[in-house]
């Protein structure tokens, strides 16, 4: 992780937890910083949001709806209604 910044890592780590995560862990982020709408380098650019519901992470994905994220986003023309 050289040469991130710490809302880079905190950003990372959301997307991260999204996907294998726990919603204390969304929490925790969300509250230590992390942007809930950031979106990382990868290929199609989808947010925490999308790859809470792409992995079936259900948990994760009900914390960030609940703390505030839009459903709306677009990543590859899909919303986040897996």
């Amino acid at each position: 992780m050289f040469g991130l910044d710490k809302q880079s890592r905190l950003n990372r780590q959301l997307r991260k937890a999204a996907v294998k995560g726990s919603a204390a862990d969304i929490i925790r982020l969300l509250d230590s910083g992390a942007e809930i709408e950031s979106r990382g380098s990868f290929q199609w650019g989808g947010g925490a949001l999308h790859l809470a519901a792409f992995a079936g992470n259900i948990p994760a994905a009900k914390a960030l709806l609940d703390r505030g994220a839009d459903i709306a986003p677009y990543a590859l023309g899909r919303v986040a209604e897996h």
